[in-house]
């Protein structure tokens, strides 16, 4: 019995004991002597910083193009362009204007063909409208009218128009004659024929006319003909025999008697030894001349109103020489509404023309292939189809998100430094392109989009990672204070000074770049100056100096009467 009471008074004893020193522990009774808080700091001192923020994310294109067919400017109808093939394949590096896809159009040839020839009508039926050459069409002032010409040299006649009389589309005006020869059919007999050929000279005596004119067979008919004998000048009109013919074309100078319906026997030289009068077989009919050796029609091309008369009946006229101008209202409309047809007809065959050359697309810009688009030989393509795309490896961009912290540091221009996982050891250099002005919440912290642009390498590829290094400032021999220095102020940056009385005070200062460790002070402190940078006011009751790594371990107080202690100040009265 004894012994269960004492193990009881035991155990209750150790309890007790165990609960005591736990209270002195977390309560520890009071220094004997007052002592002030110990604090941890940090000299401020002169140095270099660099500032910088690391973005990671995938490689994009910064320059690139697309490979697709363009929009034609006109909007008529499609060439019918078709798949052919690919001239490259993705990977390819090609250079700007490298044919990339080739294309076919089977009914472009013959557009092409229609066009220019619709072409060359409009314009042959202006320049001859106003008697020009083809080529000089495009010079025309419309508000000339239209002159009319004469279309050879020789003599004007049956020309009687008068100033503002109409004309008629394809009236004949008048007719220009070359007098100065004259032509004649000449009716051989077979018993006549023979002895003389194209070339062989002809003498012609007219009526009431002494001696004879020269002239000279030009054309003889390949056969004989039947014809009425009342029907030859100087046959019976009575008669109703017939004869066979050869007609034989005679031509000579005119002296200036000579005129159509004159009659006249005609004799042809048998012999060119001869001198000519004596071996010339004189014919048995007669002969009328027929009329000069040119004669043209003057004929208005379009229908309008005379203004102005250049020329009389019978002049003398060169060929081109104006005769008539036809310039009223109707006649200007006509010319301008043919130059838009010609106009027109040259914009068609530019579009066709152009749509030749885009049977062949062409790359954009210098790069590399990517994303080609399956395509069947055959298959019909519209005007934009796409293709695939080509983008420049030289210049690259980078896009990765930053936090709130990291974001205010950047700027605009900032240079980077880029790295690849793809490409080990090599760097890139760039500029900060673009900052997103706004954040996106992920997982409850603000992200805000960088975009870095860089000078790339062929290596490179869109989607490869990247590592960019964003300088966003540093200095040179400046003051310095560790991070954990400073604290907020009234709103303003602070730091708490240990004076060397063992007192702080609160100072309010100006940052400059912050790192991750480091900040560089602008104004507010002197070099030398110390910080503080903990306290043991920090810590709990149960914490000791020395068991936070932030501030100092107090310095062992020296054992009594030892040399490194003061030996113990007598008592008053002691010896």
């Amino acid at each position: 019995m004894t012994q269960r009471i004492i193990a009881v008074i035991v155990i209750v004893a150790l309890g007790i004991g165990g609960a005591v020193y736990a209270y002195r522990g977390l309560f520890p009774p009071p220094a004997k002597e007052a002592e002030g808080p110990i604090y941890a700091t940090a000299d401020v001192v002169r140095g270099d910083i660099h500032v910088t923020v690391t973005v990671q994310g995938p490689l994009y294109p910064s320059q690139g193009g697309a490979i697709y067919l363009p929009w034609r400017p006109d909007a008529g109808d499609s060439p019918g362009y078709v798949f052919v093939e690919y001239k490259v394949k993705e990977g390819d590096f090609v250079k700007a204007g490298d044919t990339v896809v080739v294309l076919a159009a089977p009914a472009l040839e013959e557009q092409l063909q229609q066009a220019r020839q619709r072409l060359e009508q409009d314009i042959r039926r202006l320049a001859d409208l106003l008697g020009i050459p083809p080529d000089q069409v495009g010079y025309i002032d419309p508000s000339q009218g239209v002159i009319l010409r004469a279309p050879i040299d020789g003599r004007l006649t049956g020309f009687n128009l008068k100033q503002g009389q109409q004309v008629k589309s394809g009236q004949v005006i008048g007719q220009v004659v070359d007098d100065s020869r004259f032509i004649m059919q000449v009716a051989v007999l077979p018993a006549e024929f023979g002895g003389f050929g194209v070339g062989s000279k002809a003498f012609i005596r007219l009526e009431n006319y002494d001696g004879w004119i020269e002239g000279t067979v030009t054309d003889i008919s390949p056969g004989e003909v039947p014809v009425a004998e009342r029907d030859l000048c100087g046959g019976s009109p009575e008669s109703q025999n017939y004869f066979f013919v050869r007609w034989v074309t005679v031509e000579g100078k005119n002296p200036g008697l000579v005129m159509p319906g004159m009659k006249a026997q005609v004799g042809i030289a048998t012999s060119p030894e001869g001198d000519g009068v004596k071996d010339t077989r004189w014919l048995r009919y007669c002969q009328t001349v027929e009329g000069y050796g040119a004669e043209e029609p003057v004929v208005s091309p379009v229908e309008g109103s005379v203004t102005k008369i250049h020329v009389q009946n019978l002049a003398n006229v060169k060929k081109g020489d104006p005769i008539v101008v036809m310039a009223g209202a109707d006649v200007q409309k006509q010319l301008r509404e043919m130059q838009d047809r010609i106009d027109e007809d040259r914009q068609k065959l530019a579009a066709l023309q152009q749509a030749v050359g885009r049977l062949e697309v062409k790359a954009p810009i210098d790069g590399i292939v990517v994303e080609l688009q399956n395509m069947n030989p055959g298959q019909p393509v519209q005007d934009g189809t796409w293709f695939g795309s080509v983008f420049s490896p030289q210049k690259m961009q980078l896009q990765g998100n930053v936090s709130d912290v990291d974001v205010v540091k950047i700027q605009v221009g900032a240079p980077v430094t880029v790295t690849v996982d793809a490409t080990p050891g090599v760097t890139y250099q760039g500029v900060v392109r673009d900052v997103s002005p706004s954040g996106k919440d992920e997982s409850g912290i603000p992200q805000f989009m960088v975009w870095i642009e860089f000078e790339g390498g062929p290596q490179l590829r869109p989607g490869m990672m990247g590592r960019a290094i964003i300088d966003v400032g540093h200095a040179e021999n400046t003051l310095l204070i560790p991070i954990e220095a400073i604290f907020q102020e009234r709103g303003q940056p602070a730091v708490e000074v240990l004076n060397p009385d063992g007192t702080t005070t609160t100072r309010i200062i100006k940052v400059g770049l912050m790192g991750d460790r480091e900040v560089e002070v602008l104004s507010g402190l002197e070099e030398g100056e110390k910080v503080v940078v903990g306290s043991s006011l920090d810590l709990l009751p149960s914490q000791k100096p020395g068991s936070n790594p932030i501030l100092p371990q107090r310095p062992a107080q020296p054992a009594p009467n030892t040399p490194e202690a003061p030996a113990p100040a007598p008592e008053p009265g002691g010896s």
